[in-house]
């Protein structure tokens, strides 16, 4: 199930958790007769703000606020949720949209086994190269999206590659990666609330995309700007298909710092 789909059952409750830079959110959506999804509840923590960033501080306030939108989900409605999605703004998650080449000197048959031994080199490669951002002191990361976005023969793309001959193969992919400590411990919260730890992750750049690629189908190119707390990202779309995302460690709170820096005043008073 897709966390932009409707629900299957008439009155299936949804559990959404938004975790980004400066804010976690958490609303429960629900069906009506109509299918189209209704919010019933929406709350939204905010994430302690300090004078300096440090990875370790930032990491425990942000499973506080977890912790609290969580709680106060739980204790406020009596719906139990039976679908949870949390959506993960940077810097908690790590994506990039990656081209996977094979060319040989002679024709071959393209088939799913050489497609998943040069998917799954690709995603061990993406691994190794962002394991480094991620707190922790194993650095374990989880794959928490793959999306495979366009296949091409030859130079020309097709939307059923298999068992066909060919020389030179490109596959367009969006990989989205998570560090294994982040994803445990919201886990945890959401077992320790709601009895389960069937959780859907999703990054903010697909979900985003999604989101907007739905409310204007007539648009096909643009940029998509998020201006959070820390880190502010932008993903580029072209002929409506996600072609690259990158994020920048400067956002509002950058701002805010400078300007109660500026002026000597407390960061409340700069905000």
């Amino acid at each position: 199930m897709s966390i932009f789909s409707k629900p299957k059952k008439e009155k299936e409750s949804v559990l959404i958790f938004d975790i980004g830079s400066s804010s976690v959110g958490g609303a429960v959506f629900e069906s009506n007769k109509g299918g189209i999804p209704k919010i019933v509840q929406s709350i939204r923590e905010p994430i302690t703000l300090e004078n300096k960033i440090d990875p370790v501080s930032f990491f425990n306030a942000t499973i506080k606020s977890i912790q609290s939108v969580g709680s106060r989900i739980c204790m406020s409605t009596d719906r139990r949720p039976t679908k949870i999605f949390c959506v993960l703004s940077s810097p908690w998650y790590a994506s990039q949209t990656r081209v996977i080449k094979l060319e040989k000197n002679f024709p071959f048959i393209f088939n799913s086994k050489i497609a998943d031994d040069l998917i799954k080199k690709e995603i061990k490669l993406f691994e190794e190269e962002q394991m480094s951002k991620f707190s922790g002191t194993d650095r374990k990361v989880r794959l928490i999206e793959f999306k495979n976005i366009q296949t091409i023969l030859n130079g020309y793309a097709t939307s059923s590659p298999f068992e066909k001959k060919a020389s030179k193969v490109e596959m367009v992919v969006f990989i989205s990666i998570s560090g294994e400590k982040i994803l445990k411990e919201v886990e945890n919260i959401i077992f320790r609330h709601f009895h389960t730890r069937d959780v859907k992750f999703s990054s903010f750049a697909i979900s985003s995309f999604a989101v907007v690629r739905d409310i204007f189908p007539e648009k096909e190119n643009f940029l998509l700007v998020d201006v959070g707390g820390e880190v502010t990202e932008i993903s580029m779309i072209k002929k409506d298909v996600l072609s690259s995302s990158v994020s920048y460690p400067l956002g509002r709170n950058f701002m805010i710092r400078e300007i109660a820096k500026k002026l000597r005043v407390s960061l409340s008073e700069a905000g």
